[in-house]
Order: C-alpha cells, then structure tokens, then sequence
C-alpha cells in the first residue's frame, strides 16, 4: 500500500482550485492511497481531493484500514506500507525503515528478527512504487479534474491490462 499524488490541470474556477491547491507544494493535486496485490492488480484504491492530507489520513477516510483488518482477520494477510503510515500502530501492517539498523526490540534476536522483516518491508515497498509508476505511465494524459468514479474507472482499466498483458513489472 502506498500514497500516490495525481497531479491535475489548474481548474479554471477559483473555488475549485483553492480545494485542490497545495501551497506548499504550489501544484495542484489529488492524493491518493492504492494498494497493490502481488501480481500486479489493485484491489482496493481511495481518493481524497485535497490540499494537503497524509497518506494515512486518506486511508482512514476510504475505510482501507478497516477493509485490511478484516482481510487479516479472515485470512491472516499482512500489508507492507511505508512511513508514510508511521502514525498508524496495526498488527496487519508491517512497515518498511529508513534506517536500516533500528529496532524497538529488547533482546539482540528479536532485534536482529525485526531488522530483518523491515528490511525485507523496504524491498516490497518498491515494488508499490514501481506499480505507482506503472499506474500513471498507462494514463500518461491524466490531467483533469477527477472524482473517485473516474479514479475506479482508471483502476479497473490498469486491471484489465494487467491481467490481458500478464506481465507486470511488480
């Protein structure tokens, strides 16, 4: 799971661009969170319009959280995510470092454990980047103003492809 910026067109109409400026990125954008499946697909991606707004804000406001939990409820299925989801403590979600060497664990093997699941969480979260990436290089004139039954439209078509193709760089 990761955070993707849609940057759009500025809209003519001050209102609406006042909603989807970003002062301090001076661009204007919708923030996104989607998460990716291992072979490629997107099963689950919610937009927030926004000036500004964390990754695990959005993820909060689109139910994703409540949706993982259930999924590791069900089924025992992790997600990995970035620290873009620092402030968000679950057991479904294991969270990639930037540190390689820290660990909040007491004894030297749980600490050498963890090191090691958080350096394997960084690997998979590329692999979320290279998706985003694969995400905006299939829509590469994506610059209108949007609403989240265009964003679903754009997630069932990656799928499709993803599926038509069966290759996916993830």
């Amino acid at each position: 799971m990761d955070g993707l910026k849609l940057y759009i067109e500025r809209p003519p109409d001050e209102t609406i661009h006042i909603q989807y400026h970003n002062g301090w990125t001076h661009d204007h954008y919708i923030t996104n969170v989607v998460v990716f499946t291992p072979d490629g697909t997107i099963p689950m991606a919610y937009s927030k319009i926004s000036r500004c707004i964390h990754d695990s804000q959005v993820a909060e406001c689109g139910n994703i959280c409540a949706e993982l939990e259930k999924m590791f409820d069900e089924y025992g299925l992790c997600y990995v995510v970035d620290s873009g989801f620092g402030k968000i403590e679950k057991d479904f979600m294991v969270k990639s470092i930037q540190d390689d060497l820290s660990s909040d664990k007491t004894t030297h093997k749980e600490a050498k454990i963890d090191v090691k699941v958080k350096r394997g969480a960084k690997s998979m979260c590329q692999s979320a980047e290279w998706g985003m990436r694969g995400f905006q290089a299939s829509f590469p004139r994506m610059k209108d103003c949007f609403n989240n039954k265009v964003i679903r439209m754009y997630v069932l078509l990656f799928n499709l492809s993803s599926w038509l193709v069966g290759i996916n760089q993830i």
